[in-house]
């Protein structure tokens, strides 16, 4: 099944058109209809065409998540209803949810009556009633059941999460944990770190998200029995970032073995092992010198790893040797 005009038109409402980057309201940055991930970045602007093509993309992971995780018959509206929510709230939300088991037990009133629990987002580490979500669970719930839909009038108080693992910050009000992205989303939390967030640590690299690209579409996110690894290279790039005094972004940490074979990357990268990390800083100096405090925060003795330098990035690992290229 695919979302039905309704479904599209209650997403486009809600979520409202945004050609240049902004951030939603917990701070996630956002651009088009609602697309979030590490491809999104202050400054960023889009076409008209483009936000339609990544609503399509976006919803199609919503779609395919709606598709697994409910296993009883559902119409057009239901079907849409669904995809509107993860789309929103994300899978992870979804498969955890009370809404999705009341479903699957055939208690349809039930699971749309569940629609108005997702209402809550967590803005400076307080869980916050956001008018937009109260807006939306409420249209989805009616044409969930069949009622009349009245599109958004204020579009821009929706929380904008997309279906990306950056979505970890909107905390609904759930009622079963252990998806993944909230799961490692604790996990990074856990380290305490000052400048980055969850997200940041699950980029998946500008060659899978380019189609044109034969490594298109071919990362994977980090498993579960990796995630320690990337602990000390978090640390280093969160002192790092400290010491440069400016933002610092992502650009590739986990690689897949056969999304790292496709884009030529070494044979034993330490990508694949998670604990790398390439970045660059938004700052008017360059590599070199991003590189130079890694060094000598290195000879300090605070980590031994690599260090590589590119034209426009630098790479960083804790694999427990120095090396330099």
């Amino acid at each position: 099944m695919t979302i039905n005009r309704a479904g599209l038109d209650l997403i486009k409402s809600f979520e409202s058109l945004r050609l240049r980057a902004y951030r939603d309201p917990v701070g996630i940055w956002t651009v088009g209809y609602g697309h979030t991930g590490p491809d999104v970045y202050p400054g960023l602007e889009i076409s008209k065409a483009e936000a339609e093509q990544l609503l399509a993309d976006d919803l199609r992971e919503s779609e395919d998540g709606v598709g697994e995780q409910v296993t009883v018959p559902l119409n057009d509206n239901q079907f849409s209803a669904l995809v509107s929510f993860a789309f929103n709230a994300g899978n992870g939300a979804l498969k955890g949810s009370t809404l999705r088991r009341k479903l699957n037990k055939k208690d349809y009133k039930g699971a749309a009556d569940e629609f108005r629990k997702w209402v809550y987002g967590t803005i400076g580490g307080r869980k916050v009633l956001l008018p937009g979500l109260v807006r939306r669970r409420a249209q989805e719930r009616n044409l969930f059941l069949n009622l009349p839909v009245v599109l958004d009038a204020a579009p821009r108080m929706a929380i904008s999460a997309g279906p990306i693992a950056a979505r970890t910050a909107l905390m609904a009000a759930r009622d079963a944990s252990g998806d993944y992205d909230t799961d490692f989303a604790g996990y990074i939390q856990s380290l305490g770190l000052k400048y980055f967030k969850p997200y940041e640590f699950l980029t998946m690299g500008h060659q899978h998200s380019n189609p044109g690209s034969p490594a298109f579409g071919l990362n994977k996110k980090p498993p579960q029995d990796l995630w320690k690894k990337i602990g000390p290279t978090a640390h280093i790039l969160d002192r790092a970032r400290e010491l440069l005094g400016a933002p610092i972004m992502t650009l590739s940490v986990y690689r897949s073995p056969a999304y790292n074979r496709k884009i030529a990357g070494a044979t034993h990268s330490e990508h694949m092992n998670f604990t790398a990390i390439d970045f660059q800083v938004k700052a008017n100096s360059g590599p070199a010198e991003w590189a130079g405090v890694l060094r000598q925060m290195r000879q300090s003795g605070l980590f031994k790893g690599g260090i590589g330098v590119y034209p426009s990035f630098v790479h960083v690992d804790t694999r427990g040797v120095n090396a330099d290229w």
